[in-house]
């Protein structure tokens, strides 16, 4: 179990939208942290995964602790409440321990940088997973409900107490770097996973996908920022051109943007 923190380093501004893999991904922005919070998760067996689930109080320790990104790559399993605990961290958060992931865990996680100023011991968590089953239910299914989607995140954020009155929301925003999601044990994603992690507000890693379905690549391309797809090994061209209308810069392996011509 280690700890993270960003990079300073900043990746090319792709002149295409499909981009080879820099730096072997953006997972390359990581370098070691001062600290780690091995003491504080649950065991791990022999072959170095957890053997009991991370809990919301675990999670939470884990996050006011933290001094910089988070890497908990021995988790193999994780329930939405501690995923949403989680999501309060305000840098990187690596979980690429995880084969799989359920759609609530991953709507909590679509709440990841989001709950920097929320205060942790005045969230309701069963409510707020609630209200996001509610808001992906009602929307996120395609490009006419994207910004009822987005428009009731906000809303929601709006009505959480937070720990300092909003007073320091804008001073730490202007010094904090997006916060990014590494999910690279994810072999295969279902399209509503696929949509609520696209709803994600930083640079999302899922390095771990080898093929994508033209559904699971219309809900990435509602994505904003940065999404890596470096462990991709075949691409459609539906899925591509798909791809092609996200809103930042998509990484692949050298072979398929080699394969298109570089576009």
């Amino acid at each position: 179990m280690r700890c993270l923190a960003d990079d300073a380093r900043t990746p090319p501004t792709p002149r295409v939208r499909l981009t080879a893999c820099w730096a072997s991904g953006l997972i390359g922005r990581l370098v070691l942290a001062s600290a780690c919070f091995a003491d504080a998760m649950p065991a791990a067996n022999a072959g170095g995964s957890a053997t009991t689930p991370l809990t919301a109080e675990q999670a939470s320790d884990l996050v006011s602790k933290a001094n910089g990104a988070i890497a908990l790559d021995s988790l193999a399993t994780l329930t939405p409440e501690a995923a949403l605990r989680l999501a309060g961290h305000d840098q990187g958060l690596s979980l690429d321990g995880l084969s799989s992931l359920d759609t609530a865990a991953a709507q909590a996680l679509a709440m990841h940088g989001r709950l920097d100023d929320v205060d942790p011991a005045s969230v309701d968590i069963e409510a707020i997973l609630a209200k996001l089953n509610g808001l992906f239910a009602d929307g996120g299914d395609g490009e006419a409900d994207l910004d009822g989607l987005l428009n009731g995140i906000e809303s929601l954020l709006a009505d959480l107490p937070t720990a300092n009155g909003g007073d320091d929301a804008a001073g730490a925003d202007a010094g904090a770097s997006d916060p990014w999601l590494s999910l690279g044990g994810l072999k295969t994603i279902s399209p509503g996973v696929a949509s609520a992690l696209a709803m994600h507000d930083g640079p999302l890693l899922l390095d771990g996908l080898t093929e994508i379905s033209p559904e699971v690549a219309r809900s990435l391309a509602t994505h904003s920022g940065e999404l890596s797809l470096a462990g991709l090994k075949s691409l459609s061209d539906a899925a591509r051109a798909t791809l092609a209308t996200h809103e930042g810069p998509v990484v692949l392996p050298d072979a398929l943007v080699t394969a298109s011509g570089g576009n």
